[in-house]
């Protein structure tokens, strides 16, 4: 595959994507050496597309392909850690968690990091509730509050779950994770007479807007699987596809240097990401 294949290849991923048809953009990516791509930011996107397909084999296969390249990367880091998780291979996922609590040690994602972790070690409910406290204080997010309300329900601690479910119901007001907000409550206390209006309110409109679909992360293809909070680069790309640092600065940065360090020689590259030649260093055989 020449270069102006790879950019018509890539430009039909894309265009896929954006219309939802992620089967057969990820029909496509199959078609696509992705070792002679360097652009992490089209790496991570089709990380994230067979992610998306439930492949998470080739998922990390992408993945890892990107942490050759660029090993200090911390959206490459924070990726491989969650689909270690969702391989069920806790050993690498610790480890990935330990390289981005070293890169980011106050990022909010290392702390959801750390409790998927747990979860997957089954853990203490405890250790888990103390952990989700932490995150409170830092960052108050609908998703984790609501597990925060349901893991205090559990444990058997039905005042803290009241109040952690009252809370989320006056800080968000609406979605999906207040009506689950509600219902967990009402299985304590009855809703106050404002809450129960709500309530109602919502409820008639929970076919369209609060269904499990509304809040299932797997179920569409997201921009935000690319947001800094979630270990994706945002942004980052051109019409083709093509970026060379995904726009990060510092240690998070591609630089020359590294580049051939990890064996991959920058003659054998072309400015948009994709190798012209059928040469491969021994790195990316």
């Amino acid at each position: 595959m020449d270069k102006y294949e790879y950019k018509v290849r890539s430009e039909e991923i894309t265009k896929l994507i954006d219309q939802e048809k992620y089967v057969e953009a990820a029909n496509v990516a199959d078609t696509v050496d992705w070792r002679r791509v360097k652009s992490i930011s089209m790496l991570l996107k089709i990380a994230a597309l067979y992610s998306i397909n439930r492949r998470n084999e080739d998922s990390r296969d992408i993945l890892v392909l990107a942490y050759e390249k660029y090993p200090t990367n911390r959206s490459v880091v924070y990726s491989l850690c969650e689909i270690s998780i969702e391989l069920d291979d806790v050993v690498a996922a610790i480890e990935y968690y330990k390289q981005s609590a070293k890169m980011a040690p106050t990022d909010i994602g290392v702390i959801t990091l750390r409790y998927r972790i747990l979860e997957a070690q089954e853990a203490s409910l405890e250790e888990r509730v103390a952990l989700l406290e932490e995150l409170k204080k830092k960052d108050y997010q609908e998703e984790w509050a609501y597990e925060l309300a349901y893991l205090y329900h559990r444990i058997g601690l039905a005042t803290k779950c009241v109040e952690e479910c009252d809370d989320i119901i006056l800080w968000f007001g609406d979605g999906p994770y207040v009506m689950k907000a509600m219902e967990l409550k009402q299985l304590h206390v009855p809703l106050t007479e404002v809450q129960q209006a709500k309530y109602e309110a919502m409820l008639g409109n929970s076919q369209d807007n609060y269904s499990e679909e509304a809040y299932t992360q797997d179920e569409g293809y997201s921009e935000n699987l690319y947001s800094e909070n979630d270990g994706y680069a945002e942004g980052g790309y051109t019409n083709d596809g093509y970026t060379e640092n995904s726009g990060y600065t510092g240690e998070d940065a591609y630089t020359e240097s590294s580049y051939i360090n990890n064996g991959y020689s920058e003659e054998h590259y072309t400015d948009d990401g994709y190798a012209e030649s059928g040469e491969y260093t021994e790195d990316s055989e």
